[in-house]
């Protein structure tokens, strides 16, 4: 599937979550429900059970880390277990706050109790409850496919609570549509499993991650909320109610995503109280595309938290638009995020808002639609729902997303000092005191990690991380992300952490693809990579005059921004993109498709119909190179500088590199950082170092197998030599060996000649022929035995024949 940057809205209805608002009282508020009833919850824990009637008594909830209510529901008294949501703000949590100048202060508040919680209803199968406990109950009770909202009354004495189901409610559908009408209708989706949690208050866990099976990998969204100076001033400008409301929604979030296996980790959160730095009061389309403009300020480039996706509560109703998103743009620093509309004190409802938007963010489109497979009852239905679950279509946009090369950022689990949460070990995030963080030991299947302790095994330096290799971090120099494109870098690893360091990207501005064109959040904008990302991988640019034609005509498919304006002759090139190589008869899903023939080319374009106050993602991008020197930005074709590229290449990094995202050099091979003007193997300091340096290992291998080997030879000879020496000195005296007798003084005896032999032949023997007279041998000669008398001669013996024997 192309990668869409669609731009979805979502029209929901509200619901009531955290007490009335400053303009609408009880009657007011029950005027509008068609049934509804007044409970008073009743706490039941293993030390106490009590009546909450008593204000004082209520209000004073113990801060434990698992506790039940007694709750009538439809006149049958349902028993609640809660589950504390591992906390979520802890002492290093900070403020941001954006003064009448714009400019951004920090602070760090006292922050009030844990009072955040998630839970089921004992004894229905696939219930879920996500409750705040800091001022009463407030939130939602999923139960028999039905969604229930409890919030206290304010104005009662008695602890009152109101508590009525969401779907009665439901007038409002969303304005977006998603026409593809190619795909055909297919089988609704299965349902989930049920699980029985009667026996376990561990049961979310297993209810939220029915579905891992499909993205194994846990993906982390640092999420950041920033308020506008509306809201701001209808919570009466105290900063600590805002902060209540905003982690409300963050815990509602962050429960929800977990059956995707996501975690919203909030990074803060940012107030405008002394004025908005965005017109909130045009259209909800225009505000949007100005908060775009100024994304920069809610990203990894100003002072504000790092993020993943920042969104914008504004307290401006815009008729039934409470929301707006791109799809697909989850980690781009301009684009991820959105916005809501926030007039009234509905938390739960904006939660939903945001959970649906960010949806799209991370790549989901509608469900029940002709885009869509799923039909059912879920969060991205186009319509409020009670709905507490993704759809399959959901989970399968999001992999798709991820397979695609998207959602880099989701990847980095966040470093425990960027993590707002109080450390608690077995809920997957990596906090301030872990080591590591794999889940309870029921589900954890790392095996560098102890569940029960959250620290390494024996033997093992890391955990997780791109980094991590068999519980070993790599050695400086490993790649750990390559880049995507000629306007990205790569990362190395930095031989102390186990994780990638943080994505970096040439700095916008900087020309490309033969000083045709520019870069832009990473990539080179070519006119064929945008035909590419829309259509199939053959598209490519249209002639300039499919653009001269098309442009100029001032219709859904050929303008130069909302409103279908018609471009400036100047400005054709930044309007509606046009392509060739195309084919027409498969579209992007939720598209439309004409072509016009043009000198026998055909010029093909796409319409996506999105609601008339939504531009559509067939627009050429920003940094889209419009001629020498000029660039598309917010469709009309401008000097390039307007891209914001402010490195100086000569001076700071010695004309050897060119400046990244964050302003350091990214050093040409044969320069170092950070100023490039010495002898180095590239890089800049935040990409990691680019080379595996191998000078410590060749010189311990050098170390080990030569000069330790040499040494230890060194030290058997040294310590040895004794007994080397004794051996060698008995080897030569056997050689010099003496017999130890007492004619041994006397000297050599001269040896007799031996007698003569006669003359008759003699047989020498071997023995005999061995000792020779002119030799001098120490030991006498040896002597033959006496000869034996002859036995008697007998009779007849022939006395001429006789043996011839030496004398």
């Amino acid at each position: 599937m192309p990668k869409l940057w669609t731009l979805h809205i979502i029209l929901l209805l509200s619901l009531f979550f955290s007490g009335f608002s400053r303009a609408e009282t009880l009657k007011e508020k029950v005027s509008k429900l068609v049934t509804y009833s007044i409970v008073i919850p009743e706490i039941v824990t293993e030390r106490v059970r009590r009546d909450t009637g008593d204000s004082s008594d209520f209000f004073k909830i113990p801060d434990e880390d698992k506790l039940s209510y007694s709750l009538p529901i439809e006149d049958v008294t349902h028993l609640i277990h809660l589950d504390k949501n591992k906390g979520f703000l802890s002492e290093d949590y900070t403020r941001y706050t954006y003064d009448k100048n714009g400019n951004l202060q920090t602070s760090n508040p006292e922050l009030q109790r844990h009072c955040h919680y998630r839970g089921f209803v004992e004894g229905v199968k696939d219930s879920l409850v996500i409750l705040s406990t800091c001022a009463g109950l407030s939130g939602l009770i999923f139960i028999d496919n039905k969604t229930y909202v409890i919030e206290p009354i304010t104005e009662s004495s008695i602890n009152e609570h109101l508590l009525y189901e969401m779907q009665q409610m439901r007038h409002k559908h969303c304005g977006t549509t998603n026409i593809n009408p190619e795909v055909k209708h297919k089988d609704e989706p299965s349902v989930h499993g049920t699980t029985n949690y009667k026996d376990s208050l561990d049961f979310i866990t297993e209810h939220l991650r029915k579905k891992r099976e499909v993205l194994a990998q846990t993906y982390y969204v640092e999420f950041v909320f920033v308020v506008d100076n509306t809201r701001y001033k209808f919570m009466n400008s105290n900063a600590t109610a805002v902060e209540n409301q905003m982690t409300s929604m963050a815990n509602i979030l962050d429960v929800l995503y977990q059956q995707l296996n996501i975690r919203v980790v909030p990074g803060g959160l940012g107030n405008m109280a002394g004025t908005n730095y965005i017109n909130v009061t045009n259209t909800a389309g225009n505000v949007y595309w100005d908060l775009l403009s100024s994304g920069e300020r809610m990203t990894l480039t100003t002072q504000e938290p790092r993020n993943d996706a920042a969104h914008l509560i504004i307290g401006q109703s815009y008729g039934g638009i409470l929301g707006m998103a791109f799809v697909s743009s989850i980690c781009s620093p301009s684009t991820s995020g959105g916005i809501s509309s926030f007039t009234d004190n509905d938390v739960a409802f904006v939660a939903s808002v945001v959970a649906h938007e960010l949806g799209h963010n991370l790549g989901m489109l509608h469900d029940n639609t002709n885009t869509s497979s799923c039909y059912g009852n879920f969060i991205m239905t186009p319509y409020a729902t009670n709905s507490k679950v993704f759809s399959n279509c959901s989970e399968d946009f999001f992999q798709t997303l991820i397979m695609n090369g998207g959602g880099q950022c989701l990847k980095n689990i966040p470093p425990p000092s960027e993590v707002y949460t109080a450390p608690s070990c077995g809920n997957n995030i990596l906090e301030s005191g872990e080591e590591c963080d794999c889940g309870t030991p029921q589900e954890c299947q790392n095996v560098c990690c102890n569940a029960k302790t959250c620290k390494f095994m024996p033997g093992a330096y890391c955990a997780a991380g791109a980094c991590c290799q068999n519980c070993q971090i790599s050695v400086a120099g490993t790649p750990c992300r390559p880049a995507v494109d000629v306007c990205d870098f790569p990362e190395f690893c930095n031989g102390s952490s186990a994780f990638c360091p943080f994505d970096t990207y040439v700095m916008n501005g900087y020309p490309c693809a033969n000083n045709t064109t520019y870069c832009y959040n990473g990539i080179c904008q070519t006119f064929d990579y945008q035909c590419q990302q829309l259509f199939t991988s053959a598209a490519k640019k249209a002639p300039d005059t499919c653009y001269q034609i098309i442009n100029t005509g001032g219709t859904n498919f050929g303008n130069c921004g909302p409103g279908n304006v018609k471009c400036a002759p100047q400005d054709v090139l930044c309007g509606k993109i046009q392509c060739i190589n195309v084919d027409a008869n498969n579209p992007p899903p939720g598209a439309f498709i004409t072509t016009f023939n043009q000198n026998n080319v055909v010029c093909v374009n796409v319409f996506f119909d999105l609601g008339s106050d939504v531009p559509d993602p067939g627009y050429v991008h920003t940094g889209t190179g419009c001629g020498t020197g000029k660039a598309c930005v917010n469709y009309k074709c401008t000097n390039a500088s307007a891209l914001g590229f402010s490195c100086d290449i000569k001076n700071n990094c010695s004309g050897n590199g060119v400046c990244d995202n964050l302003g350091n050099c990214y050093c040409n091979y044969g320069w170092a950082p950070p100023h490039c003007n010495t002898w180095g193997y590239g890089g800049s300091i935040d990409s990691g170092p680019t080379h595996i340096d191998t000078s410590v290992r060749d010189g311990l291998l050098i170390f080990f197998l030569l000069v330790v080997p040499v040494l230890s030879l060194i030290a058997i000879l040294v310590f040895k030599r004794n007994a080397i020496k004794d051996k060698c000195c008995q080897k030569k005296s056997s050689n010099r060996y003496r017999a130890k007798t007492p004619e041994a003084n006397r000297g050599p005896q001269t040896r007799p000649p031996p007698n003569k032999p006669s003359q008759n032949t003699v047989i020498q023997t071997s023995q005999s022929a061995a000792f020779d007279p002119s030799e001098e041998h120490t030991a006498y000669a040896p002597r033959y035995p006496p000869r034996p008398a002859a036995p008697p001669r007998p009779s007849g013996f022939n006395s001429h024949y006789e043996a011839n024997i030496p004398a």
